[in-house]
């Protein structure tokens, strides 16, 4: 074999053993390298499962609340975007919120004012009784509104489900952008819940995570407990949820920083003094019909409820109307106000009206009545700007009894009113009287007769007559009326009482010496007939309850006596006005009677 092929053998076996050298290098670095990753997929793992991946939820977690408390109070519930966040409250103009100066704002306090039964406002039960309806007077229990869900719950409710939503997003982005790894760190379903308690908010998150490499789970992580700092739950109870309870109930409230700042008031709170906030109230749209909503914000210093940050919290209260004090004298289920033509106290409307409202807003009265014309109207100031007095002069000889609308309304400012129709009861006026009159007198007018005198002579031998006038029923079917007739003389023979209660109309008729109620009788010596007449002296002394068979007059100076009618009406409430009329006379045992035409008894005239 020559030499240069030994040199070439020699050559193709150094080069056939740098190519096998050069292969068993990459085969151990690739080894080499598929551990390293393995060992750095391990490396990470242990790391999260220890401390790095829990902490970053925290972080996430704590971003994503901040996020939400500060969202929360731009606009107390209603947030600038909810459409991106399943579940929150939609919003609804001027049913829920408001959209003012480019913010959404939540109604704390929202007034309906298509009430079905508008009378109703501000009483605390609605009710549906026309017309009696609600009877508020300034001082009484009242609903000057109804208080929405902005409540500490309510709002414990927004945070979980702003915080459901951004807390596995904040996750997310932290995971694709921050590691690289072969392995697969899965993400489950998120539930958490949130509690606002007295020293801060307590999250509890149920969110799976599952680091896998190569078909082996490294750790699951299910479980995060956070819990952040704050006063937000004392701010909300002291600042906003308990005034809008006020606000709700009491017509006096004011929000403004006075009253929570005045130790003397009873509005004090400690709790306002120890935030110290900025209030700011705004008025919405001040001349606008129908508008007049308030804007309320809080501002707060760093630390009270956010970590070394300032924090505004806004919401707003619908504009309500006054409320208007029920207007009523000795009302009744079917009135409210009674007049009664030609009495001293109740002859004339008269009515000082009052009305306040919870937005401290002006108020401006009027009225409607389709009495204008027939009654005397007259408006008159009264120097002080919640009330209104107003007055009519109604005549003596009103002919048209009826109940009558009188509507009163109360406006504030933005021309939301609280009115009230009254119903006016104007009544028949209550007269009544009594008069005597001797039957044979009525028979033959031309007889002079001694009855005629100051004191009416009365005897057993004449019957007479005793008219009774009272006044016609009520129109009022809540009215009720009644009369008694008595009669006592000094010898106490003749006493009696009829009680016409049962049976009172127009005019009523008695006939005597015995009773013979006659009602819308012609009163007539007609009335008793033949036989009665012949067995008069005998009839005296046996007709039961007889008044005229009394003794002691035989001396012929009588015995004297007094009629009295006592006349009643109730309205159905305390007011029961009463009237009487009495008749004096002298019970005789026989009435002399000249005849001019015929001065002697014989013959027989």
């Amino acid at each position: 074999m020559s030499k240069k092929a030994q040199i070439t053998i020699f050559i193709i076996l150094g080069m056939v053993l740098l190519a096998s050298a050069a292969f068993l290098f990459y085969i151990v670095s690739e080894m080499t390298v598929t551990n390293l990753e393995a060992e750095q997929e391990v490396g990470i793992a242990g790391l999260f499962q220890k401390e790095g991946l829990r902490l970053y939820v925290e972080d996430c977690i704590q971003d994503s609340l901040e996020e939400a408390i500060i969202a929360v109070g731009q606009g107390g519930r209603i947030w600038f975007d909810t459409s991106l966040i399943d579940g929150t409250l939609a919003f609804s103009e001027d049913n829920n919120g408001i959209f003012y100066s480019g913010n959404y704002y939540y109604l704390g306090i929202t007034h309906e004012d298509d009430l079905e039964f508008y009378d109703s406002y501000p009483c605390e039960e609605n009710s549906t009784e026309y017309p009696s309806f609600c009877k508020y007077v300034y001082g009484d229990g009242a609903d000057f509104g109804h208080k929405e869900s902005l409540s500490i719950s309510s709002i414990e409710s927004d945070l979980e489900k702003y915080l459901v939503n951004a807390t596995p997003e904040c996750v997310s982005e932290f995971l694709n952008s921050n590691l690289s790894y072969s392995g697969d760190l899965g993400e489950g379903e998120v539930t958490l819940s949130v509690g606002i308690e007295s020293d801060g908010i307590d999250v509890d998150i149920q969110y799976p995570l599952e680091l896998t490499v190569e078909t082996e789970t490294y750790f699951h992580l299910t479980e995060f407990d956070y819990f952040y700092p704050s006063e937000f739950k004392t701010f909300l109870s002291k600042l906003v949820v308990n005034p809008l309870w006020l606000e709700k109930r009491d017509i006096d409230f004011q929000w403004i920083a006075e009253e929570f700042e005045d130790s003397t008031s009873e509005y004090h709170s400690s709790s306002y003094v120890s935030f110290s906030p900025v209030l700011i109230v705004e008025e919405v749209e001040k001349s606008t019909e129908g508008l007049g909503h308030r804007v309320i914000t809080y501002v707060l210093d760093p630390d009270h409820i956010l970590e070394n940050k300032p924090y505004s919290f806004s919401f707003a209260i619908a504009n309500r109307p006054p409320a208007l004090d029920f207007i009523e004298r000795e009302s009744c289920s079917d009135y409210d106000y009674i007049v009664i033509p030609g009495t001293a106290d109740y002859g004339t409307i008269e009515i000082l009206t009052e009305a306040h409202d919870p937005d401290e807003d002006v108020i401006e009265f009027s009225y409607e009545s389709v009495l204008e014309g027939i009654v005397s109207f007259s408006e008159t100031p009264t120097g002080i700007d919640y009330t209104y007095n107003l007055t009519g002069e109604v005549p003596a000889s009103f002919s048209d009894p009826e109940i009558y609308i009188l509507t009163v309304n109360a406006s504030d400012t933005h021309l939301l009113s609280d009115v009230q129709d009254v119903r006016v009861l104007i009544d028949r006026p209550i007269e009544i009287g009594v008069s005597l009159e001797n039957a044979y007198a009525i028979r033959y007018p031309d007889v002079a007769n001694v009855s005629n005198t100051v004191i009416p002579l009365l005897s057993i031998e004449d019957p007479f007559y005793l008219n009774v006038a009272v006044p016609s029923q009520s129109v009022s079917n809540e009215v009720t009326q009644y009369a008694t007739l008595s009669y006592t003389d000094e010898k106490n023979n003749g006493d009696f009482v009829v009680n016409l209660q049962n049976d009172v109309s127009d005019e009523n008729c008695f006939s005597f010496p015995w009773p013979s109620e006659t009602v819308a009788s012609t009163c007539s010596i007609e009335d008793y007939n033949s036989d009665q007449l012949l067995m008069w002296s005998s009839l005296l002394q046996t007709e039961p309850n007889s008044h005229m068979n009394y003794s002691g007059a035989e001396g012929g100076s009588g015995i004297t006596g007094t009629f009295v009618l006592d006349f009643t009406t109730d309205y159905c409430s305390n007011f029961a006005p009463t009237q009487d009329e009495t008749q004096e006379v002298k019970v005789v045992e026989c009435i002399p009677v000249v005849n001019e035409t015929h001065p002697y008894a014989y013959p027989y005239h």
